[in-house]
């Protein structure tokens, strides 16, 4: 049966993962929940279950207690099987350091334990080791059901892309969320934000799903593509947050701005009024090195020459929509942004300051 006692690297391969996990973590705490999941009867009381009283009443359905052990059989044999060749991928990167095949075997040990019901478990209750290839590949096949599809699909629609960066591979998950919201509840990619709730320091999720190294770093920008300029008839980009030289591991996803630089300290949007809706467009960035910069929020900002001139690679993004409210110009006397202009529409439907 799939017990805890499963190795996650053949013997002298361990070096190939960075993030290598344990075996332990594959288990679920509760000892009769894993006794019953490794082919034990599962008559009796089923401790998944958390009313006391339909715990009580459980009964196995007539049979499962032959069936499962013979299922659980084929998983194990299906997995011995996909781990016996990550062996031999082993031995072949060993033999030539090639990264593919590094890459390759990584994948092979995270799909090696995808049926293993105690990791489906564990995975259904949260309580996972992101170190560990599997937990990767069933939260990486979750995000792409859906979260994936829904940000890119935000991101086209309101032509984020390719208003301010040309293409996107969305391969980490990025999730955001503001202190005055509900806390771990992250906010819907795309939505109508207040000024207020938006005017504290976002909390920021990178979640990689690769087999990143423990020491890389970010960088974050946040920028607003939607700043009116009239003397022009058009738009121009301002940065509204800077950070970079972050690290970001699989099990530390968390924005720290206080372990990396700061380029442009956190300066919230404020529309100003009839300017209609600032699409604030957060990027993030694998980094190939420190990256150093000095950049101003009164300024315009090319984000695409920022990522090219320092070869940043853009693994996520995320973004939201703040429009002039009630809050507004409070904020922005707060932030000594001064009092903001007020648009009226010309006889050609164009924005125009009064």
């Amino acid at each position: 049966m799939i017990r805890s006692t499963v190795r996650l690297a053949p013997r002298g391969a361990r070096f190939i993962t960075n993030n290598s996990g344990s075996a332990e973590t594959l288990r679920v705490a509760d000892e009769k929940l894993a006794q019953i999941l490794t082919g034990g009867s599962t008559s009796g009381a089923h401790t998944s279950i958390k009313d006391l009283n339909k715990r009580a009443l459980y009964k196995s359905p007539p049979g499962l207690d032959a069936i499962f052990p013979a299922a659980l059989k084929i998983v194990e044999e299906k997995s011995a099987a996909i781990k016996k060749q990550a062996e031999e991928i082993a031995k072949e990167f060993e033999a030539s350091g090639d990264k593919a095949l590094k890459d390759q075997y990584i994948k092979l040990m995270g799909k090696a334990e995808v049926h293993n019901p105690q990791v489906m478990m564990n995975h259904v209750n949260g309580n996972v080791d992101m170190n560990h290839p599997v937990y990767r590949h069933l939260a990486e096949a979750d995000y792409k059901k859906y979260e994936q599809i829904l940000l890119v699909e935000s991101l086209e629609t309101m032509h984020v892309i390719p208003d301010t960066m040309p293409v996107i591979d969305a391969k980490a998950r990025v999730r955001v969320n503001f202190p005055g919201n509900e806390k771990g509840k992250w906010i819907t990619p795309g939505t109508l934000q207040s000024t207020e709730l938006t005017s504290e320091l976002p909390i920021v999720e990178i979640q990689e799903f690769e087999d990143i190294p423990k020491d890389s770093k970010y960088t974050v920008l946040l920028v607003d593509p939607d700043y009116p300029v009239p003397e022009t008839e058009s738009f121009g980009t301002k940065v509204h947050w800077a950070v970079s030289n972050v690290p970001i591991s699989v099990d530390q996803p968390l924005v720290k701005p206080e372990l990396g630089d700061t380029l442009v300290k956190y300066v919230p949007s404020t529309p100003e009024k009839n300017s209609g809706d600032h699409r604030m467009s957060l990027w993030v960035f694998r980094q190939d090195g420190d990256v150093k910069d000095s950049l101003s929020h009164s300024d315009f900002f090319d984000i695409r020459g920022f990522a090219d001139k320092h070869k940043l690679t853009s693994v996520g993004a995320f973004f939201w929509r703040n429009r002039f409210d009630m809050f507004a110009e409070s904020l922005r006397e707060k932030f000594g942004l001064g009092s903001g202009r007020v648009f009226g529409m010309s006889r050609t439907g164009e924005d125009v300051p009064r």
